[in-house]
């Protein structure tokens, strides 16, 4: 059963044109979210170095990349948020408002990475977008 359950790897002629491509844990205790996925996957983590809020990335080898992150929204619960890759950001965000999306964060740099930002669609539920630099 187990082998029914796993993901199926995507050939390239079928790729999604805008695939899930990273996942983030935005925690209010990044010790115990360590410690808690650490003995469930036997996942191991990389401490990136940043200005601002402690960046933990998770070492999953292939497949869809993931970390850690406090939380910016006081008094949130801890949430994970799935990152969708884009071609072009503000484009995007143009066709989110214009379809009756909301822009939460707008577009922002990660210096040598990318640029990121966080959407909620029409009936609330929020989504993170990516564009590769």
């Amino acid at each position: 059963m187990a082998a029914t359950l796993a993901p199926r790897l995507i050939q390239k002629e079928h790729e999604l044109p805008n695939p899930f491509m990273h996942v983030e844990l935005l925690s209010t205790d990044m010790t115990k979210a360590r410690g808690f996925y650490s003995q469930i996957f036997n996942w191991t983590f990389r401490d990136i170095p940043r200005a601002g809020n402690p960046y933990t990335m998770i070492d999953v080898g292939e497949g869809t990349g993931g970390n850690f992150v406090e939380s910016p929204l006081a008094g949130s619960n801890p949430f994970w948020l799935a990152y969708v890759a884009v071609e072009d950001m503000k484009q995007t965000l143009e066709a989110v408002l214009a379809n009756g999306g909301a822009v939460v964060r707008d577009q922002a740099e990660e210096p040598g990475m990318g640029s990121f930002a966080i959407i909620k669609d029409p009936m609330g539920a929020t989504l993170g977008l990516w564009q590769a630099p």
